[in-house]
């Protein structure tokens, strides 16, 4: 049985991959990340290591690892305006010092980078297909950008590397800093009587949600059936957008509030917000059968159901 490293395995998408590759039982997981994490399956083993400590790094034998999907990055567009230096560092860094162990090791793993669909241009029409225009509006697209950059660069140093753009994507557990978690937190307090307003930044812009469980299905296709001879990107995404505003009416529907007061919270309001985008999911259907299933109602059902807000 052949063997995965998943970094970042403790954030939102970890969980979700693992029992994802677990099922097809084809792969033994190496999970790595910087908090606890618990998960009781004799296939996978969890190393408790920092990606920027080359120390923690150098304890893993890559000559034994197939391949690696790499997760681990600060993934909040709205936090990376007022902590730049963090997401460089930790979504940058991380993954030279990756590369580079590897490349010191003389191993040759396969790699899946986990890079954004909020790399893409502003002046890209939607559906936007992955050979769009790439610009950078925000702290984290900027790191998103170069980590595809470094994978190219190592891709022409002999690394065999497949990239994924995932749009937005959501699903019970994701932590707070992301539009559905804050605006459910706060739902959550309107429910319990502790709160009368949900305070928000921009909801007219629409993007673009796919199910976790969805985006988690993709990255293991492409990892166990990409050929690696190419140096190829692809979107992950539903192929449809939708408001912030439509969005909230929706759980506040589902969660049985028939009407709330909103109010514009100024720090929410990011310097740069494209009204409206969504991608194309055309080539990873063409090359691998993958599209979304879950509809997302079902997925907010799910949150809501998680959070205890409906049976």
């Amino acid at each position: 049985m052949k063997t995965i490293l998943v970094t970042g395995v403790s954030g939102f998408v970890g969980k979700y991959l693992v029992e994802e590759i677990l099922q097809h039982n084809k792969f033994k997981i190496i999970g790595m990340g910087r908090r606890d994490f618990v998960y009781s399956n004799s296939n996978f083993s969890y190393f408790k290591g920092d990606l920027l400590n080359r120390n923690d790094l150098k304890q893993i034998n890559f000559k034994q690892i197939d391949k690696i999907i790499h997760l681990a990055a600060n993934s909040s567009v709205g936090l990376s305006f007022n902590h730049i230096q963090e997401f460089i560092n930790n979504n940058i860094n991380s993954e030279v010092n990756l590369f580079e162990e590897i490349k010191a090791q003389k191993a040759q793993p396969e790699f899946l980078i986990v890079s954004s669909g909020s790399v893409y241009s502003n002046l890209a029409r939607p559906p936007i297909k992955e050979t769009a225009l790439t610009d950078v509006y925000s702290p984290y697209s900027l790191t998103k950008l170069f980590q595809e950059k470094l994978a190219k660069y190592y891709f022409n140093l002999g690394f065999k590397i497949v990239i994924a753009r995932p749009f937005n994507h959501i699903g019970p557990n994701q932590s707070t800093g992301f539009l559905i978690p804050d605006l459910m937190e706060q739902i959550l307090l309107i429910k319990k009587g502790h709160k009368k307003v949900i305070r928000t930044g921009n909801l007219s812009s629409k993007r673009d949600y796919t199910d976790v469980r969805d985006v988690v299905r993709a990255y293991y296709l492409l990892i166990d059936n990409f050929n690696f001879k190419k140096f190829e990107i692809y979107n992950v995404c539903s192929g449809k957008s939708i408001s912030g505003q439509e969005l909230l009416k929706q759980l506040l529907n589902l969660a049985d509030l028939e009407f709330v007061k909103t109010e514009i919270e100024p720090n929410l309001i990011r310097p740069i917000d494209n009204p409206n985008i969504y991608g194309s999911f055309n080539k990873i259907k063409k090359d691998f059968g993958w599209q979304p299933v879950i509809d997302l109602q079902d997925s907010l059902k799910d949150i809501l159901r998680f959070k205890n807000v409906i049976q």
